[in-house]
């Protein structure tokens, strides 16, 4: 995917990883995770033309495709992002109900269902939320009926099993394709 929404999600979601694989299922801290991921998104999304030839071709061709400029684009969601992140962190703190903070993030609006940013911080919450109950996390995840449960499950899964790795997966869950 070219669009910003696209690559920003990417680079939240292994932001994310990096930081959350440092953690053990003991010592993990939602709040302190979240605010570590905030300080990083800043630094991880940041464009550097400079150091990268083949961005500024790509940003070039990009430009001829589109009716707005992609840097300014692609700055206001990171400016987007940024809020949305303090939402979760707010949302996280005051115990908000996760299909709350979904629909915060546009995830049950046609519009948005699928957003490469949505998704990935309706993964993250769900998961940090419900890291304590990892299979709770994966079962609320999938049972978001009217968002796109299967990327935000995939976003969920993907940090539960960073924190606890494969040796969680239910039995029952064994026999599904593609485990």
């Amino acid at each position: 995917h070219g669009h910003a929404r696209a690559i920003i999600g990417a680079i939240i979601y292994g932001a994310a990883i990096d930081l959350i694989i440092h953690y053990t299922k003991e010592d993990f801290d939602a709040i302190d995770f979240l605010t570590d991921l905030g300080k990083t998104v800043k630094e991880k999304l940041a464009l550097n033309k400079n150091e990268n030839d083949w961005l500024n071709d790509w940003i070039e061709k990009w430009g001829t495709g589109w009716l707005f400029d992609f840097e300014s684009h692609y700055e206001s969601i990171i400016e987007e992002v940024l809020g949305q992140l303090r939402g979760l962190f707010i949302a996280l703190r005051d115990d908000t109900d996760y299909p709350k903070l979904l629909s915060d993030l546009g995830c049950y609006k046609p519009e948005t269902k699928g957003s490469g940013t949505a998704t990935v911080l309706a993964g993250i919450f769900i998961a940090i939320k419900f890291y304590k109950k990892p299979k709770d996390a994966i079962l609320n995840a999938v049972n978001s009926v009217g968002t796109d449960t299967d990327s935000i499950a995939a976003f969920t899964g993907g940090i539960i099993g960073a924190i606890y790795g494969d040796d969680i997966i239910p039995e029952e869950w064994k026999n599904i394709q593609d485990i």
